[in-house]
């Protein structure tokens, strides 16, 4: 499917047969407010960047010989509910904003191959209650999850090493994030306003830099932790009843 083929077309409402299709240029279908269904089949490898932005499309479910998706290339679909990527085995990066601004998107699967979720995946998917994280995972990037306010329990986070700045602000209804124990560093406004978050699984020993408002407002984060030689804003945990001890060795 050609560089903007069907781009701005708000009026369509059907494409036809695309199953002989094997890639999806930039812009392919952009703005196509109406055009609600989309099947292809094992010949589609690509995904390029902008895509589907902007698309009235309910659900995509991604075949198994996709190999790429460039970025945004499902941004801003605000009827978008539910996203399977669960057979994509040789995808491994989802790309920056992805999904973000998907008002509607409820429900996400990913393939077991993804090693990275890039900056702002999930911005802003205000509907979005809980997602899997793949085994292979050793990256979030920044505001991958940022402002999904709905969001209760993110799990299987068991190989993340790395988390970006703002990767889970204000979702406030989070809960439970699992693993993380892998994580060092917590960069600025990582938490900030995840207001009952409770259940987080860092290994607080190996953590060696905290940044600002990195727990702003985390009140559901109670108890006691001990740091040894980490660095701590003077903000990290500002209206967070967690008791925090700073050990400084030598």
């Amino acid at each position: 499917m050609p560089y903007q083929a069907f781009g701005g077309c708000s009026s369509l409402v059907n494409v036809g047969d695309l199953s002989l299709i094997e890639s999806v240029d930039s812009w392919a279908f952009s703005g196509c407010s109406l055009l609600k269904n989309f099947s292809f089949s094992n010949n589609l490898k690509t995904i390029a960047a902008h895509a589907f932005t902007s698309t009235g499309m309910e659900n995509f479910v991604a075949p198994s010989s996709v190999e790429s998706i460039g970025l945004e290339a499902f941004r801003s679909s605000p009827n978008l509910l539910t996203v399977d990527l669960s057979n994509c085995n040789k995808l491994t990066t989802l790309p920056e904003n992805l999904f973000g601004n998907c008002p509607k998107l409820t429900t996400v699967l990913l393939g077991s191959e993804l090693t990275k979720l890039d900056n702002y995946c999930f911005f802003n998917c205000k509907s979005l209650t809980s997602i899997t994280i793949p085994n292979k995972v050793v990256e979030l990037g920044e505001g991958c999850f940022e402002e999904c306010i709905k969001i209760v329990n993110i799990l299987g986070c068991d190989n993340v090493e790395t988390v970006g700045k703002r990767c889970f602000s204000n979702a406030q209804e989070l809960i439970t994030i699992g693993g993380c124990s892998k994580v060092s560093t917590i960069p600025d406004e990582c938490f900030r306003y995840c207001t009952k978050l409770s259940v987080i699984n860092l290994d607080w020993s190996r953590i060696k830099s905290i940044g600002e408002h990195a727990f702003w407002y985390c009140r559901g984060l109670t108890g006691s932790v001990i740091l040894t030689n980490c660095a701590v804003s003077s903000s990290a945990f500002d209206d967070c009843p967690l008791n925090v001890t700073v050990n400084i060795n030598n």
